[in-house]
């Protein structure tokens, strides 16, 4: 359906439409990843029907994005990102960044203003000049590496990313060896398994939600820097802000998909998470510090929660296999027992609390069992060591003695 400049007016008015912006950034990352239907949780059409309201009065939705092949989705993508006003991407460039409003003006919460919005209003002069400076790519997350092959008795220093200093800290725990690692189970779980959409968010409860970062910054002055994002789904976005951590701007990207766990809470009218634990999603690798139960661990000065759990994790994906069952199938059977392997496994990374006690219950067995192997060990060796020492006797003065005894 042909469009009159009028309706090209409303369009390019609507450019301060947040569905608007959003849906420009997902077209954006869907050029870079070769129009996969990927970027959106559920697909693009799932984002595409929830705001139909608001969208489909500037634009010509399509039928199925699914259904389309990749050279009609590009297409599509191109005419859509020039009626909203922004210039469209090549396949492989990176979304634009995007500019939040200075702390410094009382805003920190507003909403993101995109530089693809103000391309619109841009001279030609600075459009060529802006066209003409070739924009980096993003970084793209690095394959997960190869875990190191480890056995029970390697020294901690073997675990990637444990050095001299973490070394000492846990020798702190009494944990030298990766075997020890196994051994050093979590006195807890925090439970992060409440996944929701942006739109369920509900200020002061925890909770857990899977989107994707749109843009990352930072703010504050002098020494305290913070690393404020804002992040998406098929339902909407939200603002995410960890406080004297700006080092995150480094670590997340657009485009990348994470995990975050915490208390959602409203600063200025909006609903924010503040400080919140993060992890990189990942399906095939599975999460550590989100979205799950997680394990809290007894630490020591200078060491932390996210350390001691890598070092876990690796212990766990390379070492576990090594550890021995020792308990007979039909003792374990006869018990109701898990493997040991199991039980280690579960209790630091298990699916439900319910079987955190099933884990436990395990290791109390072992626990008794070596107690109770230790003490039949002694008394066999005593028993073994032919009884009390002979002490020798002069028979006639023994005789002499017990005669005199009254009661004899």
């Amino acid at each position: 359906m042909a469009r009159t400049n009028d309706d090209s007016a409303n369009i390019n008015s609507a450019n301060g439409n947040e569905k608007l912006r959003t849906l420009a950034n997902i077209l954006r990352l869907e050029q870079r990843r070769g129009y996969r239907n990927d970027v959106v949780i559920g697909g693009l059409d799932a984002f595409l029907r929830r705001w139909q309201g608001e969208i489909g009065a500037h634009l010509d939705l399509p039928a199925s994005y699914a259904d389309m092949p990749p050279a009609k989705r590009n297409r599509w993508a191109d005419a859509t990102l020039t009626k909203i006003g922004a210039v469209p991407s090549q396949a492989g460039a990176s979304a634009p960044k995007s500019s939040v409003t200075s702390t410094r003006q009382g805003q920190a919460w507003s909403q993101p203003v995109h530089k693809a919005d103000r391309a619109a209003s841009r001279t030609p002069a600075q459009s060529a000049k802006s066209n003409a400076t070739p924009r980096k790519t993003a970084a793209k997350r690095k394959p997960p590496t190869k875990p190191v092959e480890l056995r029970l008795e390697d020294d901690v220093t073997k675990i990637r990313g444990v050095n001299a200093r973490t070394k000492t800290r846990l020798e702190n725990l009494g944990i030298s060896t990766v075997e020890g690692l196994l051994y050093h189970f979590p006195h807890r779980h925090d439970d992060f398994t409440d996944v929701r959409k942006i739109a369920q968010v509900v200020p002061g409860e925890t909770q857990t939600i899977i989107a994707t970062v749109w843009e990352v910054t930072e703010t504050g002055r002098g020494r305290m820097k913070n690393a404020q994002a804002t992040l998406g789904d098929d339902t909407g976005n939200i603002r995410v802000i960890w406080f004297n951590q700006a080092y995150l701007v480094r670590t997340l990207k657009p485009g990348m998909r994470i995990v975050i766990s915490g208390v959602a809470k409203v600063y200025r009218g909006r609903v924010v998470f503040q400080s919140p634990d993060y992890d990189i999603f990942d399906e095939r690798e599975g999460q550590m510090h989100a979205g799950r139960l997680v394990p809290i661990y007894p630490l020591t000065d200078g060491l932390y929660q996210r350390t001691l759990r890598r070092a876990v994790k690796q212990a766990l994906d390379s070492a576990l296999p090594k550890v021995r069952e020792y308990v007979p199938d039909e003792t374990l059977r006869l018990y109701d027992l898990m493997s040991l392997r199991e039980a280690i496994a579960c209790l630091h990374y298990p699916d439900s609390l319910e079987q955190v006690e099933i884990a436990r219950r395990r290791i109390a067995f072992d626990e008794l069992l070596m107690l109770q192997l230790v003490v039949a060990r002694r008394r066999l060796e005593w028993q073994s060591s032919g009884g009390a020492i002979s002490l020798p006797s002069d028979d006639e003065r023994l005789d002499v003695f017990l005669a005199s005894l009254p009661y004899a």
